[in-house]
């Protein structure tokens, strides 16, 4: 029975316009398909003999769309309807466009170059549906099958094999075997077509009533070519009593569960992401995935990117895939941390996806699971209906109020703020002007205190570089202090918690200093201090193998190493997989006594040679309060290292091209090498970012928060260029030969170097050869180079060699002696102890212990 189609009065009115001057027209296409299903068209296409030109004859508002294919836009009551001449198609070359397109005044010849039958049908109310092709057949029968040769289909537009499955997912049909079977064969002329055009296909399946129509699609081959991550899903068994079968067939059922929401959706997607990268298998056959919703946020971040969504959209769905492993415990406190850092606009979101991911999972523990969100629910609607503060501008007072107080203006402002937006969160009844009032000069006193403690240590690492030590020595003695003072045992004595083999490779980073150059580790099986040297040469993987920042290699992290053959320089450094990471945990309780430590319902042993670092240095288990943020390295139920947090963040980098091969300076010690679009990962703050390369740079401030990614486009950095420096090198050793880039440079001679990344070797007779990089970003400088630290007595790998900025911004290579380290050192000490680094007197017997701690270690190492 040949259906009757009512169209719209516009769509009517264009059609008789057309057929009044003579040219046949009709509605065709989607429009037709759905109003025989009995859907609402979103939109109404129309096809016609007319030629553009004759189009725009006979309406009076046209738009000229598309002319080359013959598209006119009519302009009808405020709305636009596409009318478009009947035309044969070329040849095509590109998987998309035909070399040539040829008007035709026949309807057959039209329809014959479309995708679909179900989309080549068109209709007017004078001749009724034209279906050529059988179409109205295949929609009773719910089958997706092409016009003519799938082959030849798929060869002209290679975007066509995923329509097919997006028709699939949104219609409830399945793909003709034939159509099947061609999509198999044509499966790589996906990778030609753009991402814009695959994400706008990806998002209309996703929004469909059956998103897991995405298994189709990873069937016939097509998820391996746009979607690679999906197969890794699909290949990732779990083990585990929580999940019954693949990543990826979880992920299905989690994506069916939650609304048509493009955000929700794509979270879905992609929550579980990283789970084939993290993957690890115990001793009774159990699977464990730590880590995986870290590492699946940032690349979630890279997969959204490629398919080209916008920032927004990335932002949001970064934040549910971070946070939708989180189980903090059903308390107001608890639940406020929470939301800070997930922002409460996105709360509702995220306890939606955790719903789903529970839908998706095996009936263990359901109801645990769901009474366990209903509770946290309900705390989190009580803090929105108490209007309790969750982030810093929310706060009764701002950094004008601070300053205001005698805090200088700078980062201490900001970390005030933090600092007094942690205690808010744990109790909302502080958030009162005069109560935060009386609180900054306390907290401010405490910061600066700390500033000078931090000032202190950075300054101790050049004198650590002076010991003069040998391949393999310790160069520190051991100053750790889990929770109580560590003397190793001797070996029948030692409780057996490790086994030794599974500590073998293992090293704790202590120390790392960028300006130097160098890394101090701990070996885990002797315990030994050990120093080496890095450079852009030394390549620094993430767990995967994969290049990764050298900012991430912060003290407390467990990593594997490759030397060099004479043992001083790294040649790789990679962070372990064979140790658990719990990062950003907030619900946790030491035991001191018991020398345990719990994370929500897991228990876990300190021992012996467990390490604590609090903002990069090494702490005790005593500097460790209940607010702060922990990062957890472990071995089976043994701990490793605590580290103390402040939350990190991102510093995404886009167009590189002109900075490749350079560096990037990230505040006054951290840089990199530029190697392309690429994601820094730093701790929280405010850093000024400097890029130079070949007589371009610039600098600009930036703030990143907690798991906040900010994007820095260097071309905004470029600067007019080219640039250079009127740089004056000085040396205190008369015969010291300095050379740029292996020409030499006469001392006491100003010359003028591009501004960029420079090699810089200074020689002397009786000294090590000293090989340093210089960066160069700034219009004057004058260096003073002192070889003298890097002795010949010293060993191939302890020269001295320091990074130092100068006043007006370049950075060069510099020396410092150990005898101007201890001074500058006590100096901030005896300062700090006295009270004139602050605006308080009062020193807490903590930070007194630790002065004493660092006074110790001067003595030490200036051999009393």
């Amino acid at each position: 029975m040949e259906p009757h189609i009512a169209l719209p009065d516009a769509v009517q009115n264009i059609i008789s316009e057309l057929n009044s001057h003579g040219h046949e027209a009709y509605a065709v296409g989607g429009c037709v398909r759905d109003c025989i299903l009995g859907r609402t068209p979103e939109d109404w296409d129309i096809t016609t003999s007319a030629l553009p030109d004759e189009v725009k004859a006979v309406f009076p508002v046209t738009i000229d769309t598309g002319l080359k294919h013959g598209t006119v836009t009519v302009r009808l009551n405020k709305q636009n309807y596409e009318v478009t001449t009947y035309r044969i198609d070329g040849v095509y070359e590109d998987g998309r466009h035909p070399k040539e397109v040829t008007f035709s005044r026949s309807l057959s010849e039209d329809l014959k170059r479309r995708d679909f039958t179900i989309n080549a049908m068109a209709y007017n109310e004078k001749d009724g549906l034209i279906d050529l092709f059988e179409g109205q057949e295949d929609l009773r029968r719910g089958i997706i099958r092409c016009v003519g040769d799938p082959d030849e289909r798929f060869s002209e537009d290679a975007l066509r094999m995923l329509r097919a499955v997006r028709f699939s997912a949104q219609l409830g049909f399945s793909i003709e075997e034939a159509t099947m079977e061609a999509i198999r064969r044509k499966v790589a002329g996906i990778s030609r077509i753009s991402a814009e055009r695959i994400r706008v296909e990806l998002t209309k399946l996703l929004l469909s009533d059956r998103p897991e129509t995405l298994d189709t699609a990873y069937r016939l081959g097509l998820t391996a070519v746009f979607l690679p991550e999906w197969d890794e899903m699909a290949a990732c068994n779990q083990a585990t009593p929580h999940h019954i079968g693949t990543v990826a067939e979880h992920t299905l059922f989690v994506m069916k569960n939650t609304e048509p929401d493009i955000i929700l959706r794509l979270s879905a997607l992609l929550h579980d992401v990283a789970k084939p990268l993290t993957k690890r298998t115990d001793a009774k056959g159990r699977d464990h995935f730590a880590g995986h919703p870290v590492l699946g946020a940032e690349m979630s971040k890279k997969i959204l990117r490629r398919l080209t969504f916008d920032n927004a959209t990335i932002d949001k769905v970064d934040v549910l895939v971070r946070y939708h492993d989180e189980r903090p415990e059903p308390a107001m406190r608890a639940v406020r941390r929470l939301s800070a850092r997930v922002g409460e606009a996105n709360m509702p979101a995220l306890f939606k996806l955790k719903r789903a991911d529970i839908a998706g999972q095996s009936d263990y523990e359901r109801d645990r699971k769901l009474e366990r969100i209903e509770a946290t629910e309900k705390c989190f609607d009580k803090i929105m209906a108490d209007k309790d503060c969750l982030s810093v501008k929310n706060l009764a007072i701002g950094g004008s109020d601070v300053i205001a107080c005698g805090i200088e203006a700078g980062p201490l402002v900001g970390k005030v703020l933090d600092s007094l937006l942690k205690e808010v969160i744990d109790d909302p009844t502080m958030n009162k002007r005069e109560v935060l009032l009386l609180r900054v000069k306390e907290v401010g006193a405490k910061a600066a205190r700390f500033m000078a403690v931090f000032a202190a240590v950075i300054l101790l690492s050049p004198l650590i570089s002076a010991c003069g030590e040998t391949e393999n020595a310790p160069i520190l003695s051991s100053n750790r202090t889990p929770s109580k003072p560590y003397t190793p045992p001797a070996p029948e004595e030692s409780e057996q918690t490790y086994d030794e083999n599974s500590l073998d490779g293992l090293f704790v980073v202590e120390i790392v200093d960028s300006a130097e150059e160098t890394m101090v580790l701990r070996n885990l099986v002797n315990l030994r201090q050990l120093r080496y040297r890095y450079d852009l040469t030394t390549s620094f993987l993430n767990t995967k193998g994969s290049t990764t920042s050298v900012t991430r290699f912060v003290p407390g992290r467990v990593v594997e190493i490759e030397t060099s053959e004479d043992g001083n320089r790294l040649k790789s450094v990679s962070l372990s997989d064979r140790v658990w990471v719990q990062d950003e945990v907030d619900d946790y309780v030491i035991d001191a006594e018991a020398d345990t430590i719990s994370v929500g319902s897991s228990v876990y042993r300190i021992t012996g040679i467990t390490e604590f670092f609090s903002n990069d240095i090494q702490a005790f288990i005593t500097d460790i309060g209940e607010n702060d943020t922990l990062l957890i390295t472990g071995l089976d139920k043994n701990v490793l290292t605590v580290s103390v947090t402040g939350g990190h963040g991102y510093i995404s980098l886009i167009n590189t091209a002109l900075f490749e091969d350079s560096l990037i300076c990230i505040g006054e010690k951290d840089y990199e090498l530029i190697t392309g679009d690429m994601l820094l990962e730093v701790p929280e703050g405010t850093y000024d970012v400097t890029v130079a390369n070949k007589g371009y740079g610039g600098t600009k401030q930036v703030t990143v928060g907690r798991n906040e990614t900010i994007t820095l486009d260097l071309n905004e950095l470029k600067g007019a260029g080219p640039k250079t420096c009127s740089l004056t090198f000085n040396s205190t050793v008369e015969d010291a030969s300095i050379y740029i880039d292996g020409e030499e440079v006469p001392t006491g001679t100003t010359l003028e170097v591009e501004y960029g990344r420079h090699t810089l070797t200074v020689t002397a007779n009786g000294y090590d050869t000293w090989k340093r990089t210089l960066f160069v970003n700034s219009e004057s400088a004058e260096i003073t180079l002192d070889p003298t630290s890097s002795s010949g007595s010293n060993s191939a790998g302890s020269d001295n060699s320091a990074t130092d900025s100068s006043s007006d911004g370049a950075t060069a290579a510099g020396g410092t002696s150990a005898d101007d380290v201890n001074k500058q050192a006590q100096e901030i000490i005896n300062n700090a102890t006295s009270g004139t680094t602050s605006s308080s007197s009062d020193t807490s017997d903590t930070e007194l212990d630790y002065l004493t701690t660092i006074s110790d270690m001067l003595t030490t190492l200036m051999g009393d």
